[in-house]
């Protein structure tokens, strides 16, 4: 199940316990409901960790794959790499294609098409080929899939500059993003709750 399914699920039922335990505090006024509302607050903190690890280990799939690649110049830092990255990137759009672009002196970008080929269909999408209506020697047909730094990149090996690491750019995949809004949302609405109810609380001791 993939991680952000699980936090859909699992939150409301989190959320369901928090009011719970609030009305809990709220009608009795004793210290044992409020030990119980504040562990519920800090476990989303230890949920959003754990199903970040999840995801991160979680096969690679289309939709991961999908987006635009620049060439990262953290392996070999160099004149030669940020060259690369200045003249070279390429897109993978949602309908299978290809868009390599290679910039040219005037500033121009010429564009080599092609279509991917998921060798293990769109659901396990780790391995893919290209199918290019007009080559580069930039371009590797079945370039290699590595894991590192906390995200995925690809290795294409050129005829003339070797191995080049492309690594996608851009934003939060849905599924984190997804983790990050919930777990966001749950844990404001759940200190918000704690804050007023203690506000509260120390009133009535104090009188």
């Amino acid at each position: 199940m993939p991680p952000y399914i699980f936090i859909a699920i699992l939150g409301p039922c989190l959320l369901l316990y928090i009011v719970y335990r609030v009305i809990q505090l709220i009608r009795r006024r004793d210290s044992f409901h409020l030990v119980l509302l504040l562990k519920a607050m800090v476990f989303p903190i230890f949920l959003l960790g754990t199903l970040s690890a999840l995801d991160y280990n979680s096969k690679v799939n289309r939709g991961k794959i999908i987006g635009e690649y620049h060439i990262d110049t953290t392996f070999f830092p160099g004149e030669n790499a940020t060259w690369q990255k200045k003249h070279f990137r390429f897109v993978i759009n949602d309908n299978d294609e290809f868009i390599f672009y290679s910039r040219l002196k005037d500033g121009n970008e010429l564009q080599y098409l092609g279509e991917v080929s998921w060798r293990y269909g769109r659901n396990r999408a780790d391995r893919w080929s290209l199918n290019m209506s007009k080559s580069h020697h930039v371009i590797d047909p079945s370039p290699t899939l590595y894991r590192g730094k906390g995200k995925f990149y690809y290795v294409f090996k050129s005829k003339h500059f070797g191995n080049m690491f492309f690594r996608k750019i851009g934003g939060i995949e849905i599924g984190q993003m997804t983790i990050l809004i919930t777990s966001g949302l749950l844990s404001v609405f759940a200190w918000l709750f704690l804050a007023l109810w203690l506000r509260r609380f120390t009133r009535n001791e104090a009188t």
